[in-house]
């Protein structure tokens, strides 16, 4: 006679928790990222950089769906992002101190423009990266940009980023997977108490 139990090895133990803590890092690592996809598609409304509108600039947070209007500039640089290299540039808003924009390169060659930027908003004192970017103005072009500042990932609207939300679902499924692997409770055990009628 046979009888069905739940079966945890030692070996599985020490993976899954190895796994586990890789995946969750992976899960946390992209759950803003989800949130900001499914998040609204109305824009915090900045006005125009020279003039910004103020109550509603104190109201962004990082990661936050912002737009706002201005001429870029001519001054800036260029960085490679990602594992294809994507090049992506770097300007500013004439005439304001407040913001960094970093947009992909489409290639085309662009000069002063009024524009309207759109993308996701990071402020400078509490992203590292932001951070980096505003340092990077200042020693690189002695440009002193405001403490209380942003960086704006320009072309980065919610329902874009559907790589990261792939990403996460298959991040979601591994870590059913591996917590299936872990506790597997179907196999079958023989019952200790059935013996061979010739051992009695």
């Amino acid at each position: 006679m046979k009888k069905i139990s739940f079966y945890i090895g030692r070996k599985n133990t020490v993976t899954f928790f190895l796994a586990s803590a890789v995946l969750l890092f992976g899960i946390y690592s992209f759950f803003g990222e989800v949130v900001y996809f499914f998040s609204g598609s109305e824009a915090i409304d900045l006005k125009d950089a020279m003039e910004i509108d103020k109550a509603n600039f104190e109201k962004v947070d990082d990661g936050d769906f912002v737009q706002v209007k201005g001429i870029t500039s001519v001054q800036g640089g260029a960085i490679q992002r990602g594992i294809t290299g994507t090049e992506y540039i770097l300007y500013y808003l004439t005439g304001s101190s407040k913001f960094i924009i970093n947009e992909k390169n489409d290639g085309e060659s662009k000069g002063p423009q009024y524009k309207t930027v759109r993308g996701r908003a990071y402020k400078f004192k509490t992203n590292s990266n932001a951070a980096r970017m505003r340092n990077f103005f200042a020693r690189s072009f002695m440009i002193e940009m405001d403490e209380d500042g942003i960086l704006i990932e320009a072309g980065l609207e919610p329902g874009s980023d559907y790589a990261a939300l792939i990403f996460f679902i298959m991040l979601i499924a591994a870590m059913g997977l591996n917590i299936y692997l872990f506790i597997r409770p179907l196999k079958q055990k023989e019952d200790p108490m059935e013996n061979d009628i010739d051992e009695i």
